[in-house]
């Protein structure tokens, strides 16, 4: 891998298996994660203002604003050191998230790429449910066919233009998602190590 490279994106639809694969490339190579979808599930909890509103949107399955999802990324990286590895799991999900991450990344001198898993609705909703069925991990953004579809549909009206916005970068590598989790981290590991 590029040494100058410590900032590495995960983005996919639900259930493409953004999580795993930032997990397993973590412990590969020490590198942190930020998860914008995992601070939201954070600040989900509890009675105040703003957990009920997250939860109004975030549990519906709906994105959540692109000048919130920002904030939370910036407040990951203000602090960090150059050296220092970081695993973004679903970040820039909207242009507007996206272009602002860009923005950053450039200024604070951090490379970045960003690998897209890509896999079918019916793929997504056969892993979300079965995800649900087994009760490995239950969310509340994705524990009905409903708003799993949703969720899907999200993804293509406002994270496909922000996946070409990194591609027309020359940043983005795509995966085949529908394969097992070792083949997937692997291949992630041939990119990495060209």
């Amino acid at each position: 891998m590029d040494a100058s490279v410590k900032t590495i994106l995960f983005l996919g639809p639900t259930g493409s298996g953004k999580g795993v694969q930032s997990k397993l490339l973590s412990e590969k190579t020490g590198f942190s994660i930020f998860s914008t979808g995992g601070r939201y599930r954070e600040l989900r909890l509890g009675d105040s203002d703003l957990a009920v509103r997250i939860r109004e949107q975030y549990d519906g399955g709906l994105l959540m604003p692109a000048w919130f999802s920002s904030f939370l990324f910036e407040e990951c990286f203000i602090n960090k050191s150059l050296h220092e590895g970081v695993i973004c799991e679903g970040v820039g999900r909207r242009i507007e998230e996206v272009t602002e991450f860009d923005e950053v990344m450039e200024w604070l001198r951090r490379p970045y790429i960003m690998f897209c898993l890509n896999i079918t609705e019916e793929e997504s909703l056969k892993r979300q449910m079965s995800r649900n069925t087994y009760g490995t991990e239950l969310r509340p953004e994705s524990d009905s066919e409903e708003k799993i579809r949703v969720r899907f549909k999200e993804y293509h009206t406002f994270t496909g233009p922000a996946i070409e916005y990194v591609r027309n970068k020359g940043r983005v590598i795509d995966l085949d998602g529908m394969r097992s989790v070792e083949e997937i981290h692997a291949d992630v590991l041939k990119h990495l190590d060209q």
